[in-house]
């Protein structure tokens, strides 16, 4: 499930993201993958406005990082 990996919002949840995405005829989820520089297809993550800035803007390999530590500490519910 997409989400940013900081304050856990979806994409539809962000304002931001939902006008760009109706602007261009596209979901919030397709805008994401496709104009959002801090998403990575391999953890299903990125990094929103608020949270990027919030956190001093860091640089996207450091950003694809911290993703995936998060990732490798998410329990699968079905084992």
């Amino acid at each position: 499930m997409m989400k940013c990996a900081f304050c856990n919002r979806k994409p539809n949840q962000i304002p931001e993201y939902q006008e760009h995405s109706k602007q261009l005829e596209m979901s919030a989820e397709q805008y994401v993958m496709m104009e959002d520089a801090t998403f990575d297809e391999n953890t299903d993550m990125f990094c929103c406005r608020d949270c990027y800035f919030g956190m001093g803007c860091p640089s996207i390999n450091n950003l694809y990082q911290m993703y995936r530590a998060e990732f490798v500490n998410v329990i699968p519910m079905f084992v």
